[in-house]
């Protein structure tokens, strides 16, 4: 499915003043960062291999995101996990201790990275358009949910290589399906 990339409009100034809700009660400092009007852009039109070009979705206020009850680390699920599958080579691959470091400061949660595994057998596909090698990402799952330790709020896989969506369930997990 593909959508006219002229039809998409960032929203307004007020639409993205509704979204983000009341600031009143906020600090300065954070009710400054958060102003529509601030330094921060509205989001740009999408170019043509932008999600928003082929996947119509909803605008969701941050009233809306706290109403959804969204999972929140508590004190048996707090640490996030970061699990390298596959194989990093040197300099062509992101230094984990960094990644792990960057996470932790910017979700403000604990972060430890897990010894990297090999040998993994998850379905594989070549991208016609880009010729990159894909994982399946509910193979990926599947191994994640059966490694998810005591602690966890969440496991992320980390790989050098593409994912790809089994389509079925893809549609089903974005309320797509027919």
């Amino acid at each position: 499915m593909s959508l006219n990339l002229d039809s998409f409009e960032p929203p307004a100034a007020d639409a993205r003043r509704a979204a983000i809700g009341p600031l009143n009660s906020l600090p300065p400092v954070l009710r400054a960062a958060l102003e529509p009007d601030s330094d921060f852009r509205p989001i740009p039109k999408p170019g043509p291999d932008d999600w928003l070009s082929s996947h119509r979705e909803e605008p969701q206020t941050f009233l809306d995101f706290t109403r959804s009850s969204p999972r929140q680390p508590d004190a048996a699920r707090r640490v996030i996990y970061l699990l390298p599958l596959g194989d990093f080579p040197a300099g062509q691959s992101p230094p984990l201790d960094k990644l792990r470091r960057f996470a932790a400061a910017y979700f403000q949660m604990e972060v430890k990275t897990l010894p990297v595994m090999t040998g993994t057998n998850f379905t594989t596909r070549l991208n016609s358009g880009t010729k990159n090698r894909q994982v399946l990402t509910t193979d990926v799952l599947k191994f994640l949910r059966a490694r998810l330790p005591a602690d966890a709020f969440c496991v992320l896989a980390i790989r050098m290589d593409d994912l790809y969506p089994d389509l079925l369930e893809f549609r089903f997990r974005s309320g797509i399906a027919p």
